[in-house]
């Protein structure tokens, strides 16, 4: 019980922390291809400024950057401690991308397809990281351990 909470807890925590690196690696890309002007003075209207003047081409690259940093962190939690980590992991981080896109004036071809991509991501990961059940073909045949030879009709 102890090692199951564990590893469910560790595999939470791994996700995370993978996706904190790769979303880095993304803001770090934003921050060359499209960096702070010189007078930058933090605030939110001065980010919410920076981000309207996003180039397309820019928003279009992350996109799909954002949707491997869920698949993969999805991934990760699944295949670490199964369907629930798995599950929370994508929760918290649709959580993050829509409280992203509602506090940013992003272009509304981006507030569209950002979600669909995540939510896509997400999806798939889930479904690659844990494990799926076996057919009642499947389950008969590895309980019989298949068919003998002297069953056979052909």
């Amino acid at each position: 019980m102890i090692l199951k909470a564990l590893r469910i807890i560790g595999a939470v925590l791994a996700a995370i922390v993978v996706a904190m690196v790769l979303l880095i690696a993304v803001e770090l890309f934003s921050a060359i291809v499209h960096p702070f002007p010189p007078d930058f003075a933090g605030t939110e209207a001065a980010m919410c400024e920076h981000v309207a003047r996003y180039p397309q081409w820019v928003l279009a690259a992350i996109v799909p950057m954002w949707a491997a940093t869920a698949w993969v962190s999805t991934w990760l939690a699944g295949w670490l401690g199964g369907r629930g980590p798995a599950m929370g992991v994508a929760v918290l981080l649709m959580a993050a991308v829509l409280c992203n896109l509602s506090m940013l004036p992003y272009p509304l071809w981006f507030k569209t397809v950002q979600p669909i991509a995540i939510v896509i991501a997400l999806v798939y990961a889930y479904r690659l990281s844990t494990p799926r059940s076996l057919n009642a073909t499947q389950q008969a045949a590895t309980i019989e351990g298949g068919i003998k030879d002297s069953e056979r009709t052909d």
